[in-house]
């Protein structure tokens, strides 16, 4: 897999000042020049730090880390490892360069223009893990300034809730301001539609629920649902709206508003069980089949 850096920056003049080609992701580029001397940034506009090796671009400082260019990974473990568990501490952008940037060399978050698309690609990932686990996921939008002042927008990592709810998951302090909440609905299930009809499958729960939550945090909520809609809460209004009809929908929602079907897992425990056994059994007879025609060919070099 490749992953492209800066390829060209120039003046005004049109005079070219640095040049770069694309590399395998998170390493360093096996060819690159500067026609300038001590161009001092390099891959995701992070600043050189080359006193630790004296090895021009081998290490960028991240602020919160230093990244070794030349082995793909960070010198130290991530101050915020034990959030993440299931990564290991020295990974950068959570595994996934190709989406995500490494903000300051500790939570990988992608930048936004604003509030809304943020949602929307929260919206497009993880309403689908929703639908398809039958859990609720939740995150906090924020802001930030970024190296030319400008103000950007992303997602904290998401958490993993239950079928009826999710954990609370503010953003911290450092990471930048609080803007909006955001959380998904799993599946469709018809013992969510009450005896009035109220489908809260596909809509804000109101007393103790989303938009209590909404206004006790001040800033608008956010809500992906079953049917493919990505929803909006602003207290400050007292307002719902529809921002998007795209999102990823269930199948077996009979109010679904498109064909973006993430495909749910109704497998029962025992089901599950089972189709492990199943994947087990198959895994072994294939390792004995490899073995016995490694034997056949170690025998023809006798």
């Amino acid at each position: 897999m490749y992953i492209y850096d800066s390829l060209v920056f120039m003046e005004k003049t049109a005079e070219i000042y640095t040049t770069r080609e694309k590399q395998h992701c998170w390493s360093k580029m096996a060819h690159s020049g500067n026609l300038v001397d001590n161009y001092r940034f390099s891959f995701n506009g992070q600043e050189k730090d080359d006193e630790i090796t004296g090895v021009t671009g081998s290490h960028l400082n991240f602020k919160f880390r230093i990244y070794d260019s030349r082995i793909g990974r960070f010198m130290s473990v991530d101050p915020l490892t034990k959030d993440y568990p299931y990564w290991t501490p020295y990974q950068f952008a959570g595994n996934m360069p190709i989406r995500f940037l490494e903000l300051e060399g500790l939570e990988p978050g992608e930048p936004f223009e604003t509030k809304t698309k943020a949602a929307l690609n929260f919206s497009s990932i993880y309403g689908k893990f929703s639908i398809q686990e039958n859990r609720e996921y939740t995150a906090t939008i924020y802001s930030y300034v970024d190296k030319d002042g400008t103000i950007k927008y992303t997602y904290n990592n998401p958490k993993r809730g239950t079928k009826e709810s999710a954990p609370n998951n503010k953003a911290r302090k450092r990471e930048g301001t609080n803007e909006a909440g955001i959380h998904s609905h799993g599946a469709f299930d018809s013992d969510f539609i009450d005896e009035d009809g109220v489908d809260w499958n596909n809509q804000f729960s109101d007393e103790l629920g989303d938009k209590d939550v909404s206004r006790m945090n001040g800033f608008p909520e956010y809500v992906t649902t079953p049917n493919g809609t990505l929803q909006k809460f602003d207290p400050a209004t007292e307002t719902e709206s529809v921002v998007s009809k795209d999102s990823p929908s269930d199948p077996n929602d009979p109010s679904k508003v498109n064909s973006n079907y993430a495909i749910p897992s109704n497998m029962s425990k025992k089901e599950t069980r089972q189709s492990r056994r199943e994947f087990s059994k198959t895994n072994r007879e294939t390792r004995k089949e490899y073995a016995k025609q490694y034997k056949e060919i170690l025998k023809t070099r006798e």
